[in-house]
């Protein structure tokens, strides 16, 4: 689902809390970063690089936090890269929701 704001990068975010979300980017560089609104009502995502599974980022925060740098692959072979970031439907138990969110990307290459 899509959220007009000015709070966000662009004007605008995505958010997803149903089974089988996800959003899949494919670059040819060597970084990105994900940036993301963080907030109470937020769980925690599953990070897919070029096939694996790297991390669980937690979107959690008690305050809501804006265009958050919340996970980056740090330095990789500059080549053809996925990554894939998935809705899990977990969450910390201080959280009352398991959105997840997605502001931007930040990448050191460009878009395939």
């Amino acid at each position: 689902k899509t959220v007009s704001t000015s709070s966000a990068s662009g004007g605008s975010f995505r958010y997803a809390n149903a089974s089988g979300s996800s959003v899949t980017v494919t670059f040819v560089g060597s970084s990105l970063a994900w940036v993301a609104k963080k907030s109470p009502a937020y769980g925690k995502a599953k990070v897919i690089v070029d096939g694996k599974t790297v991390v669980t980022v937690d979107l959690y925060s008690a305050s809501t936090l804006w265009q958050t740098k919340v996970w980056e692959t740090g330095n990789l072979t500059p080549y053809l890269h996925t990554v894939k970031i998935e809705w899990t439907g977990t969450k910390s138990s201080a959280a009352t929701g398991t959105n997840i969110s997605l502001d931007a990307f930040d990448i050191q290459g460009s878009l395939d």
